[in-house]
């Protein structure tokens, strides 16, 4: 990502902040022919080492592109804004755009079903808070949990690269 000089973010907690508020991502891997896909994600950081885990549908093309020691690239987008060359003191000048991104690259691991499990269970408590719901994986009859968990691929990134 080019991100001129004055533009760069250091601070890894805002870094982490900026992921967290916008965690539907854009998730690309693949060679000369890339595939990709949002997710939902969770980010967590432990000891310095950020970890950014999602799903993705079973029969997403993106799975078989996401085996276990491959890279991807992870994409967390916030707000934007077009900017006005009107607003500048100085002119002529040129219109520009506002943004907020991090960029992250790093080593996919797949998630087993208790891990999955786990990570669905914590999506749906943080966003059915966010939206005022009541849903709860955990409440779910078993049969269920196995036939939907049975429908995801789980996937944890060890990030490798930050860029924001």
């Amino acid at each position: 990502m080019y991100i001129p000089a004055s533009f760069v973010e250091r601070d890894p907690s805002r870094i982490l902040a900026i992921m967290r508020e916008s965690p539907l991502a854009t998730v690309i891997a693949g060679g000369p022919e890339p595939q990709v896909g949002q997710a939902p994600t969770l980010v967590s950081e432990h000891g310095g080492i950020v970890s950014i885990e999602f799903h993705l549908a079973v029969n997403n093309p993106l799975c078989e592109l996401l085996p276990d020691g491959s890279s991807c690239l992870i994409l967390h987008t916030g707000p934007n804004c077009y900017v006005s060359p009107s607003w500048y003191a100085r002119h002529p000048s040129v219109p520009t755009w506002n943004y907020v991104s991090v960029e992250a690259r790093g080593l996919v691991r797949r998630l087993n079903s208790e891990e999955l499990a786990d990570q669905v269970t914590e999506l749906s408590r943080i966003h059915e808070q966010r939206v005022g719901g009541s849903w709860e994986y955990d409440g779910l009859p078993v049969e269920f949990q196995q036939k939907m968990l049975q429908g995801i691929c789980g996937f944890r990134v060890t990030a490798t690269q930050l860029e924001a």
